[in-house]
């Protein structure tokens, strides 16, 4: 009984949304020093990070479900605090089953493929359905990452393999057009 009412407990909510906040604030800070990849393997796809949010969710429907909640609070704020549940299932979803990748869609042309990032570099997909793009405009690219070399490599081999690859890849989104 004591670990239900410390879970449905409101102290328990803002001892989370600071935690939360803090940890957000300190991310950003992350991805803005080491860069995005780094926030997302330390933070964004930890699996302590899911924890704290999966316990964020779980507070605020045991505080919903708790005896007597419905009848101390307005429908408007039982709206508000439940959109943050939605919210957060649609994080969960989009987390487990989202895609992530590149698509390239010139003014005027339809796509319906994009580069996918598959962990161990960017493959091809077909998506099943098609994006039209009404405008564009030109913009010039800045391309910045952080390499590892594995050992047996050099960085002069390393430097080679990496301009050979975004040649290719130019090519290839240059030359990704309809016919």
């Amino acid at each position: 009984m004591k670990l239900i009412r410390l879970i449905a407990s409101p102290i328990l909510m803002y001892v989370l949304a600071g935690v939360y906040a803090l940890v957000l604030a300190i991310a950003t800070f992350v991805e803005n020093s080491s860069g995005p990849a780094v926030a997302r393997e330390c933070f964004y796809y930890a699996p302590w990070f899911i924890l704290l949010q999966l316990l964020q969710a779980v507070n605020l429907l045991a505080m919903f479900l708790q005896g007597g909640y419905f009848k101390r609070i307005s429908k408007g704020s039982l709206i508000f605090h439940g959109a943050f549940v939605f919210i957060w299932l649609g994080a969960a979803v989009t987390h487990y089953a989202g895609v992530t990748g590149i698509m390239h869609i010139r003014e005027g042309e339809t796509v319906d493929r994009m580069m996918r990032d598959e962990g161990v570099g960017m493959g091809k997909v077909l998506l099943g359905c098609k994006f039209y793009a009404v405008a564009a405009g030109q913009e010039a690219v800045n391309i910045s990452f952080d390499v590892v070399i594995a050992s047996g490599y050099s960085a002069d081999s390393t430097k080679e393999a990496v301009r050979q690859e975004l040649i290719r890849y130019m090519k290839d989104i240059a030359l990704d057009t309809p016919d």
